[in-house]
Order: C-alpha cells, then structure tokens, then sequence
C-alpha cells in the first residue's frame, strides 16, 4: 500500500527525499518524506514542492530558504490554476537560434502562463505588438538592421525583451577530438546593446566552482575510459538573492559564458540590477583563445584566478533611448506603417551573456526526440 502511495505521489508530480529520524527508544532510521502539496482547483490539481534544495548549501539554508519560499509556491499554484486570459510570448527565429527542441522544457514550464509563439521578424514593424515579451535565445547569426529596428520599437513602445547571447563561438565538435578555438561572436548587436546600457565582453569566464564534463583518461592505444571531472569553462553562476527574479535559486550553470558591463554616463536612467555572477574565484579569459581538454589536468592557482563575482545576467529598467535615433531610415528595407519612436516608455529587459542556460539537452529515441529537463546534470545527479 505504502509503495502504491508513493507512485501515485510521485506521478502526481510530488519529488521524494529522504531524512535521518531520531526513533524514541534511541538510534536513527532512513525514512522517505513527499515535502510538497496538491492544489485542487476546479477538480484540476496542481504539484507544489515546499522543499528548496541546493547541493551547495547546508540543510539549515535550505530550510529556511523553503519557508521563504512558501508563500510564492502558493500564490503561484492558486495562480497557475485560476488565470484564464493568457497573455502572449514569442521565440524569434532566423539568425539561427535554438529550435523548439532545444528550448522544449522551459517552453512547457512558460506554457503554464502563456501562450508561447515562434517565428521570424523579416523587417516587419509591429510584427511583435501582440506579445509581452520575446525571447532571444543563443542566436549564431549576425542579426539584419531591419530585424534590429523591429526589436528596438517593440521595446520603444513598452515590449520586454530576454536576451540569451553567447559573446564567444567555441566549436564544441572540434572539442571533443581535444582542442577548439574560441573567438568573438558577431551577431550584429553591439551597438544595440550599448545604446540600452550593457556590453559584452569578448571573453571567457573561467570558474573553479564549476560543473562537470566526461574526459577520456585512458593512455593512448587503450580503450577510452571517460571520467566526470571539473570543467572550469562551466561555471556554476550565484544568484542574487536580493531581488525577486533570482531569490532562493539553486547555482546556476553556464557554458562559455562571458563577462557583462553596465554604462554610466548618459545612461544613468536606466537602472541596472545584477542577477547572475561568477563565484570568488574566477578568471577572465580573452578571445581568440585555444581551449584544450587537457587543461582538466592542471591545478588553478588562486593567484591565476583572482576575479570575484563577475557579472553573467543583468536586468535593465526605465526608459531607453533608440540605437536608430539619428539615423536615415530610408535605406533599410523596413516592411509595415510605422511611427518612429525616439525613447520608450518605462519598460524592462535581462541580458544573459550565456546562451546555452536556456538550452535542454536532447536525445533521439525510437520514438523521435526526447527531452532532458533543463538543468539536469546527469554527471552529478544534480539540478
């Protein structure tokens, strides 16, 4: 009956841990525990796990982390089952970015509180007008002036823009033989992004706190024998945990990441909140730089790695400025009415230098494509 319980739990979406129980008569026992709730709604349930648990952190933080949390667990379920006008979100599409595959699971998690669209800009203005935010993820192409205008009215006219961008291109196929070459991304957005306050360095973080990756540790000639170890170009990004989006969040892991700037000056009234940072001991890597396998082999030394907390995602809010202001717009091949805005109204966007922290792993089954929840670490088991 217990074994029955568990199973109905556990495909009712309820996570299983375990925990050491002091018994009366003296000793311990090992006994499993569902920390979560249902939330019934219209005979809908809804799963609520109650139980935050960082690897990184003691079970004392985590504790107290979980009864922080519990108030937004429960609002967001009750939300999550009563909303019914969905506003709309967008991927884009055409400067080569990860397909609907690859951003499977955060797609089922939006799916919950939106309805989640894909599709191309093509120069078209107000193409975007519809939609509450759009999501550019790890785009590989350099983006068109046209697609550029398109994005910058829809944020002149109050649209929210999450910026996924990787700074640096490494060959990951050339990796795997046992070195590549990284070198600087030109995606045509620089401009753009300095206009709206935030720069990305053409670099490489490089983290001790980091995550793992399999590395064949066999001698030449004899059979490969692939082992889990330390990949300092995966690091595993602190949160803040003094602003809402990033409170109470398990690290984070990234892959050939770079380093963010935020502009003074004239951009002043865009304020600039930090949500993603690397750990006390990091490096910066320049581009273009050789990347070996064999670096797993050496020891860091804190003197090579003496940057702290370097930023990886930033949040922007207020009122931005257009990256076309000034300019002759006659040129562009620009599709649709439009009226040309100079400055928008108050409005948001985050910049991840990172494009793979979006990005599931995916796997071809029989049965076609399977998708690995976003964040798993097969490696350590971790999430």
């Amino acid at each position: 009956v217990r074994e029955r319980i568990f199973n109905e739990l556990y495909e009712k979406g309820l996570n299983p841990t375990n925990i050491r129980v002091k018994e009366t008569e003296g000793g311990t026992s090992q006994k499993i525990i569902f920390p979560g709730a249902l939330v019934v709604y219209n005979g809908i349930e809804f799963p609520v796990d109650l139980l935050n648990n960082n690897p990184g952190l003691s079970a004392e933080v985590n504790l107290n982390n979980s009864i922080q949390g519990l108030e937004y667990k429960f609002i967001n379920a009750i939300r999550n089952l009563s909303i019914t006008n969905y506003e709309k979100i967008a991927f884009i599409e055409g400067h080569g970015e990860l397909n609907d595959y690859e951003v499977g699971d955060v797609t089922r998690a939006l799916a919950s509180y939106y309805q989640v669209d894909r599709g191309v800009i093509n120069g078209r203005v107000g193409s975007l007008d519809n939609y509450k935010a759009v999501i550019v993820a790890k785009p590989s192409l350099p983006f068109p002036e046209e697609d550029k205008f398109v994005l910058d009215q829809y944020l002149m006219n109050g649209g929210k823009i999450l910026w996924l961008l990787d700074g640096v291109k490494v060959n990951r196929d050339s990796l795997q033989h046992g070195n590549t070459l990284a070198f600087i991304n030109n995606l045509n957005l620089d401009d753009q992004l300095f206009k709206y306050g935030v720069r990305i360095n053409p670099n490489l973080i490089m983290d001790i706190q980091s995550a793992l990756i399999p590395v064949n540790t066999a001698l030449a000639g004899n059979k490969p024998n692939f082992a889990p170890s330390p990949w300092w170009y995966y690091p595993l990004l602190n949160t803040n945990d003094a602003h809402p989006v990033s409170r109470n969040i398990n690290l984070v892991k990234a892959e050939y990441a770079s380093s963010l700037d935020t502009l003074g000056g004239a951009k002043n009234y865009i304020k600039k909140t930090f949500l993603l940072a690397s750990s006390r001991l990091t490096k910066i890597q320049q581009v273009p730089a050789f990347i070996s396998l064999s670096q797993v082999k050496d020891q860091p030394s804190q003197k090579e790695f003496a940057h702290s907390f370097i930023p990886v995602g930033v949040l922007l809010e207020g009122k931005f400025e257009s990256v076309f202001t000034n300019r002759i717009l006659d040129g562009f091949d620009i599709k649709g009415e439009y009226l040309f805005k100079e400055r928008s109204s108050n409005t948001k966007m985050i910049l991840i230098a990172d494009g793979d922290m979006i990005k599931n792993d995916v796997r071809m089954t029989p049965n076609g494509p399977a998708i690995t929840p976003l964040g798993y670490d097969r490696f350590s088991n971790q999430t």
